[in-house]
């Protein structure tokens, strides 16, 4: 991907998202590549997804850098004071009525006491990460996700929809290795390529699904292990009763 490829795929999403539009695929396409646009080139669109994801990852450095900041602390402080409106309107945004739901059913495992008990202050952080991702979106870093659907274009989410997008992420990766790891047994590879036992890899692996996904999780008296299933993934230790 080249720097040029990087700029106008930004400039041309931002530009769509100030006039009120989701950029779609088959638009950015298009408005990079011209008349040598191919619509079935991999190289093209790997090119594009490419600088998407250069874009968000530009955007995320970015934010992370700003919530260490004081300025965070002195945007939190003025949005609970002077902006409890735009809190409100969070509370009322569809995104946040489908983590609710997933909070409640307990998704985010170990983070679902957290995010319960300090939901007020989530609302306002939600507001702070709007306001950044049309900031960056201005300069040219653009956090964006996809919708749904055949016609899916790019938006830039919501603080809640990027919490339950990161999280199924998570989840799908350890799920993934879990998988491969399962593979591995089923073709006789008793150890990995560092010399490990595979059974062991995919304890480790089942304990890390248990924190990210239903909440059930325990944790073993004998040696600390956090599990999902009935006995421990570590020592074999029985959950207790």
């Amino acid at each position: 991907m080249s720097s040029t490829i990087y700029s106008t795929v930004q400039a041309y999403m931002t530009t769509q998202f100030n006039n009120g539009l989701q950029p779609k695929m088959a638009d950015i396409h298009q408005h990079v590549y011209g008349s040598q646009s191919v619509m079935d080139s991999r190289v093209q669109r790997d090119n594009i997804y490419s600088a998407i994801r250069t874009g968000r990852d530009a955007a995320l450095a970015k934010w992370d850098e700003y919530i260490k900041s004081q300025q965070f602390s002195l945007n939190l402080e003025q949005i609970e004071f002077y902006e409890a409106d735009k809190v409100e309107a969070q509370f009322r945004h569809r995104d946040y009525g489908r983590f609710f739901s997933e909070l409640y059913r307990g998704t985010f495992g170990a983070q679902t006491s957290d995010l319960k008990k300090y939901r007020d202050e989530y609302a306002h952080i939600a507001c702070c990460w709007d306001k950044k991702l049309t900031e960056f979106s201005k300069n040219g870093q653009n956090l964006v996700v996809a919708t749904y659907g055949r016609e899916s274009s790019w938006e830039l989410p919501t603080y809640w929809r990027w919490a339950m997008r990161e999280n199924a992420l998570w989840v799908r990766s350890t799920m993934i290795i879990i998988g491969q790891l399962k593979r591995g047994v089923k073709a006789g590879l008793p150890v990995l390529p560092s010399g490990k036992l595979i059974e062991k890899a995919i304890g480790y692996a089942e304990s890390t699904r248990a924190l990210l996904t239903d909440g059930s999780s325990w944790t073993c008296l004998k040696c600390g292990m956090i599990n999902a299933s009935n006995f421990c993934s570590n020592c074999g230790a029985p959950k207790p009763t």
